[in-house]
């Protein structure tokens, strides 16, 4: 139905027309959730140059959005250097939308610091992760198991570089915030859910 759908807009506004972004990242998601990888990636590729060229020069979440897709297309295939590409960007366009300050950007360091650390580029991850560290004991959060992985990936990042007096630190804090939720909360309190293929955000 989705390709049918899109073959309907093609026909109506032609391949380079921006009406068919959301018809592009609908068939991806179909791709991507049968297992279509490459197809998916294409499909996400043909989105993102669409939404650039909506911009006009100013970054839509529209392409932070897709930017952030891309990137786990990439990462699915083990194609790291291109996902900390996408996110990579993903950060600049943050910054450039909102100033440097913003919980859009923290969340944008956290993805960027986890994939860093994933590819084993330790020093990079931890600029990231302690950034984003210092962003939520500067303002908060109302997610707090959000602060509590970015705690934890920290002192995975510690012990793998070898650093396992800070990393055994770390992991303490780390218990001492879960065991303060669990008092909290009576138990660790569930993630924000978002519907697969959509994400539903104000600027």
């Amino acid at each position: 139905l989705v390709v049918r759908a899109r073959g309907i807009m093609e026909r109506k506004y032609g391949a380079e027309d921006s009406h068919l972004k959301p018809y592009l990242e609908a068939e991806a998601v179909v791709e991507l959730y049968t297992g279509h990888l490459k197809e998916s990636q294409k499909l996400y590729e043909k989105a993102l140059q669409l939404s650039i060229k909506q911009d006009k020069g100013h970054p839509h979440f529209g392409t932070r959005k897709l930017l952030m897709k891309l990137a786990d297309v990439h990462e699915r295939q083990g194609n790291l250097a291109e996902a900390e590409k996408m996110l990579r960007k993903k950060l600049q366009l943050e910054e450039i939308a909102h100033g440097k300050e913003h919980h859009k950007v923290r969340d944008a360091l956290i993805d960027l610091g986890n994939l860093l650390l994933k590819e084993k580029k330790y020093k990079p991850s931890e600029e990231a992760l302690l950034r984003a560290l210092n962003m939520f004991e500067q303002q908060g959060d109302d997610d707090p198991r959000v602060e509590l992985k970015v705690m934890a990936s920290y002192a995975e990042l510690l012990r793998k570089s070898g650093r396992t007096g800070e990393a055994a630190r770390q992991e303490t804090k780390v218990k001492h915030l879960k065991e303060q939720l669990v008092r909290d909360f009576g138990a660790l309190p569930e993630e924000k859910k978002e519907l697969e293929g959509e994400v539903f955000d104000a600027e």
